[in-house]
């Protein structure tokens, strides 16, 4: 971009988000609701001013890299550690079950069974992005629900990269398959999570100490930002979700004398691509030819929703939790992710679906997560006669032991 462009661009999109997030958060409809309208304003399938982001594209993704960063420094590993049988039995269940049902309606409506395979796989994903963010805005991270959701989203980061792998393996004249590239894309990520684990657990500690010593806060500002930029780097090097690196330095460093000063640094950064990444997720939705088929388009979304919701509130009750947190949890988890995306790309340019195919799916899950923070509040009042979950800044009962209440107002206090 020349200098003339990117100001103009800069100028339209931090105007309207500022719009958006004044207006929706009169409205009461939280940020997320009037960040996607801003994007279908600005975005090139509806009349007005239409904002090429250009490059700036891809760096919209990194907000959802510091989202999870800032959300794994509130995560100590023995925290992620109780949350073991979520994380790998909820958050399996759900990949397999969820895969499975969607890939028999996809089937049922005649499409081939691999394009099957990966719509159904390619669906079940929720958005990392939506998800977190409405537990980070409604003080929910640490309630059941939220725990719940992070779990089953942190299995989804992992899953996506033998997903992708399988596309290959799937496409049209693709016949025996060799360990070879199985066993090398294994190593790549073995390589890559040792590399995150020395920079958030050796390298980036040792550095912090150092600077601190000279008490050089810039200093610690510039190196929590690289850490995250690096480990992203590292795992997208691997074919891992860039936000499951950026998690994992996150709790690395949630036991570390640092977290709140790193926090307090990274938000703004978080703040600002988060925000325009929901933006560019509003651009990417074709009004028109959504108007053209809305009916079946709809539908559609409807089934998505339905069928996750119902599956996954079935789960959750299989794994222990109460009706209200169940309810919740299966609403907030609805739409399909930001990785679909991904997947599906990948899926067309292999062969392995069609554009048709492709243009549907990338509109089902946009319009679906249009309606997540709808569902959120659905379940606010589905469940109104239940329990308010903890807030964030409330650790639970079951964590409180010899600690300390300190008051005050200030920093002289």
């Amino acid at each position: 971009m020349h200098a003339n462009e990117l100001l103009t661009t800069a100028v339209l999109l931090l105007g309207a988000s500022a719009a958006a997030l004044i207006v929706s958060h009169r409205a009461g409809l939280g940020a997320i609701l009037g960040l996607l309208a801003a994007g279908i304003l600005l975005g090139p399938h509806t009349p007005g001013p239409v904002v090429d982001i250009g490059q700036l594209g891809s760096a919209t993704e990194l907000g959802v890299v510091f989202l999870l960063f800032i959300i794994g420094l509130e995560l100590e590993p023995r925290r992620l550690w109780a949350m073991r049988r979520m994380l790998l039995g909820l958050g399996s269940l759900q990949m397999v079950v969820t895969g499975a049902a969607l890939m028999t309606v996809a089937v049922a409506r005649g499409q081939p069974w691999q394009a099957s395979l990966i719509l159904g796989l390619g669906l079940a994903l929720s958005s990392t992005a939506f998800v977190a963010q409405l537990l980070a805005e409604r003080g929910e991270l640490t309630s059941e629900h939220g725990r719940a959701c992070l779990a089953i989203l942190l299995l989804q980061d992992m899953a996506i990269v033998p997903v992708i792998a399988l596309v290959p393996l799937l496409e049209p004249g693709a016949g025996g398959t060799t360990s070879g590239p199985v066993v090398e894309r294994l190593a790549m990520v073995l390589t890559a999570l040792a590399a995150v684990g020395a920079i958030g657990h050796v390298v980036l500690p040792g550095l912090l100490a150092r600077v601190a010593s000279h008490r050089n806060m810039e200093a610690i500002a510039v190196l929590a930002v690289l850490a995250v930029m690096l480990a992203a780097w590292v795992t997208h090097w691997a074919g891992l979700s860039p936000a499951l690196g950026g998690f994992v330095v996150g709790v690395l460093l949630s036991c570390s004398s640092f977290r709140h000063q790193i926090a307090a640094d990274v938000a703004p950064y978080k703040g600002l691509l988060l925000g325009l990444f929901f933006i560019s997720v509003g651009m990417s939705i074709d009004v028109g030819l959504f108007l053209a088929s809305w009916v079946s388009i709809l539908l559609l979304v409807a089934t998505l929703i339905l069928m996750k919701g119902v599956l996954l509130f079935g789960l959750c009750r299989l794994f222990g939790l109460g009706t209200a947190p169940a309810l919740r949890t299966s609403l907030l988890m609805t739409q399909g992710g930001e990785f679909g995306f991904v997947l599906f790309g990948e899926a067309v340019a292999s062969g392995v679906m069609g554009a048709q195919l492709h243009t549907t799916a990338l509109l089902v899950i946009s319009i679906s997560m249009v309606g997540t923070p709808l569902l959120a509040r659905l379940a606010d009042r589905l469940t109104a006669a239940a329990d308010r979950p903890l807030p964030s800044c409330a650790p639970s009962p079951a964590d409180l032991a010899d600690h300390v209440l300190i008051t005050g107002n200030g920093r002289g206090s």
